[in-house]
């Protein structure tokens, strides 16, 4: 079924079953990076977590589609509470932050994200001393920024402008 008809098919079907419904292959690749990153997080699988990590980026980047299925999968408070790994892990780090940042133009994402005290765990690794996970802590920071006004405001009052400008140096 063509777009736009196979995104009303796939609301009526989600509405009428109890199990989850995709229409294309994509979203369903999105579900499973989302599983996978849960599962490796909780079991401490270092080798698999930035594999999955890198895929949700990818899956995520400019998809609002997959953007919705991932924050479905429950991937958000994952990857916020990945961010704590710094400095222990920073490639882990900067590839939760890159994740969160392309999650965040997605409205409820970033609501969960502000809910899991993301957006304070980001302003926080501004001041890394790895300058790869302050750049990816910024990049989600501007994505947050960029939904609205409010969001703006609460970037500031978490204290993101302060440790931004002196990225300026």
């Amino acid at each position: 079924i063509k777009a736009p008809e196979c995104f009303e098919v796939e609301r009526r079907l989600q509405d009428l079953l109890d199990i989850p419904v995709f229409h294309d292959d994509q979203h369903g690749t999105a579900v499973i990076s989302a599983a996978a990153l849960i599962n490796a997080a909780k079991l401490g699988d270092h080798a698999a977590l930035p594999k999955a990590l890198a895929a949700l980026s990818a899956l995520t980047m400019s998809n609002a589609e997959n953007q919705r299925a991932v924050r479905e999968a429950g991937a958000v408070l994952p990857l916020v509470t990945l961010l704590a790994l710094e400095p222990a892990d920073t490639r882990v780090v900067s590839l939760a932050a890159a994740a969160l940042a392309e999650l965040a133009s997605d409205k409820e994402s970033c609501d969960q994200i502000f809910d899991a005290h993301g957006l304070a765990k980001l302003v926080g690794l501004l001041s890394s001393a790895e300058s790869e996970v302050a750049a990816e802590a910024a990049h989600a920071i501007r994505a947050v920024a960029f939904r609205s006004a409010v969001d703006r405001d609460t970037s500031r009052d978490e204290g993101g402008i302060v440790p931004l400008v002196a990225l300026l140096g």
